[in-house]
């Protein structure tokens, strides 16, 4: 089933191009607020802008995905939300150089139609003249400004951005790559807080949003790198979860049905039925293709995603890896290639949690429910 909120336009060389639903809401809101303030023209001018800006963001992103297929590293879909556009890629980047390739080829794009854009309207426009464009000069011009941003933004140090990522590849150069992200993280959460509380200061909803999402962003690079962590030294066979129903294609709708009423998954691994994995269906999957295919229709029907499995005695970190490139879940098969259980990003963080009580120092004994203190004679 498609990705919940976001429409397909299109699969370019393999990349599929989504847009999520919010981008709609945008353009609405957008254009709405352009025709109550200066009437069609403006409101027309608005949509039209915004529409051209996000397709300089795909081209942006399809910077990334070129640079990224010169590697042979998958890229699988490209998908546009309001506050931008985001590239799957396939890769942990364990090289480097690599991902600084890869990185610096989206604002590479933005530099570039800038400076297009820049020699076709003879400069930059005033950004006051969105509100009174007098053609495509201004168009231009204006969409120049929005690439030149764009290019500019996307090099700040902090994750998700460009920049980010540009300045863990740098580090991982010098150090190693987990020393390398918590030194990109630490900075990106502390251009976040500064970004939010200039928003604060200036009561910008929007910069305190920006803000926020930065230091976000960058607190979840350093839990990934903690979790890479914990796994260390473990197998998938140790952490994954092997209580869970499964579905096989050929079932009925009916079947996954009852199982939603009778347990508390919401989402079904499906195997064929000698065991190999296939794929994975979520409630919503299963409660859209009832309405639209009826109950008696097998599962095999809305299967269109393919699973990733890998062995019990592969790595603990190769699931994490797998999970952060898009697999959900990850399938764990036998020698013989039946699927005994899976690992989800969910069951790893449970995991991470044990480990860390478990290795937590006890506290000293007490006596009587209170700590000894130690009592100085002089």
């Amino acid at each position: 089933m498609q990705k919940r909120w976001a429409i397909s336009i299109g699969s370019f060389g393999g990349t599929v191009v989504r847009i999520h639903l919010t981008f709609l809401l945008l353009l609405a809101w957008i254009g709405l607020s352009a025709l109550t303030a200066g009437g069609p023209r403006a409101a027309l001018f608005s949509i039209a802008f915004i529409t051209a800006l996000f397709a300089c963001v795909v081209l942006h992103e399809f910077g990334h995905v070129l640079a990224a297929r010169r590697y042979g590293i998958p890229t699988p879909d490209i998908t546009l939300y309001p506050i931008g556009g985001m590239a799957r890629i396939k890769s942990n980047f364990e090289d480097p150089r690599q991902e600084l390739v890869i990185a610096s080829a989206g604002p590479a794009v933005s530099l570039g139609l800038a400076i297009v854009l820049m020699i076709a309207a003879g400069g930059i426009a005033d950004p006051a003249r969105l509100a009174m464009p007098s053609g495509l000069r201004d168009f231009a011009g204006l969409l120049a400004l929005a690439n030149l941003s764009l290019f500019l933004f996307n090099l700040l140090p902090a994750f998700p951005m460009d920049g980010g990522r540009i300045f863990r590849a740098g580090l991982s150069l010098l150090l190693d790559r987990d020393r390398a992200t918590r030194a990109a993280s630490w900075t990106g959460r502390l251009l976040g807080l500064a970004i939010g509380a200039y928003g604060v200061a200036i009561f910008h909803p929007i910069l305190m949003l920006i803000g926020g999402f930065v230091f976000l962003a960058a607190s979840a690079e350093a839990s990934s790198v903690d979790l890479r962590k914990a796994l260390s030294g473990y197998r998938i066979g140790d952490v994954m979860v092997d209580d869970v129903h499964m579905l096989t294609t050929v079932d009925p709708l009916s079947t996954a049905i009852e199982a939603l009423i009778r347990g508390e998954q919401d989402r079904f691994p499906v195997v064929d039925p000698r065991g190999a994995p296939v794929s994975t269906i979520s409630r919503s999957d299963i409660m859209l293709a009832t309405q639209q295919i009826g109950l008696d229709a097998p599962i095999a029907q809305i299967l269109d995603r393919n699973a990733v499995s890998l062995r019990t005695e592969a790595s603990a970190q190769d699931a994490l890896a797998a999970l952060e490139t898009g697999a959900d879940p990850v399938f764990v098969v036998d020698a013989q290639g039946k699927t005994i259980g899976i690992v989800t990003m969910n069951n790893l963080a449970e995991f991470r949690m044990v480990r860390a009580a478990i290795d937590r120092p006890s506290p000293r004994p007490t006596i009587f429910g209170r700590r000894d203190h130690a009592v100085h004679k002089g």
